[in-house]
């Protein structure tokens, strides 16, 4: 299949909006190493990332190594825990895997929330050890070590 060519425009008509007001729950985060950048702010201190593949002529690159990446952040803008999926592939179909990969991103902050005993944001991981809870996602605090609970 070949790459799909979508505008900033595009891409921006895809990031989510209130489903009551229309209001955007989105904030442009910049041009970040070569390609734009957005988040989507889930509550206090816990941001998606989003980055787009799109370069500074406002289309989406050429290249396959260049896919739609998503993670979530704190506001040090440094991830909330370790790679919990794969990128999206920017063929036919991009803003609708995009969508359901936030969804699912935005689910998981919310139930992960924060450390009860220092009040930051917990982060999230994906057990990738084989044996009985591979894939099983759980989050934990990495300031004060405590507070673990399976998500998945």
């Amino acid at each position: 299949m070949a790459i799909d060519k979508f505008s900033k425009q595009q891409f921006e008509d895809a990031l989510p909006i209130h489903n009551k007001t229309g209001k955007q729950l989105w904030e442009y985060a910049g041009f970040i190493q070569g390609e734009h950048c957005y988040n989507v702010i889930v509550a206090q201190g816990i941001k998606i990332h989003i980055r787009s593949s799109i370069d500074n002529s406002g289309y989406a690159a050429d290249t396959g190594q260049d896919s739609i990446r998503i993670w979530l952040i704190g506001d040090n803008g440094k991830p909330l825990g370790g790679k919990l999926s794969k990128w999206v592939t920017r063929v036919n179909g991009w803003d609708t895997r995009m969508t359901e990969q936030l969804r699912t991103f935005w689910e998981l902050a919310r139930k992960s929330g924060y450390c009860p005993k220092c009040l930051v944001p917990r982060s999230i991981y994906k057990v990738k050890k084989a044996g009985p809870n591979i894939g099983r996602q759980f989050c934990k605090c990495n300031s004060c070590g405590n507070n673990f609970e399976w998500l998945t």
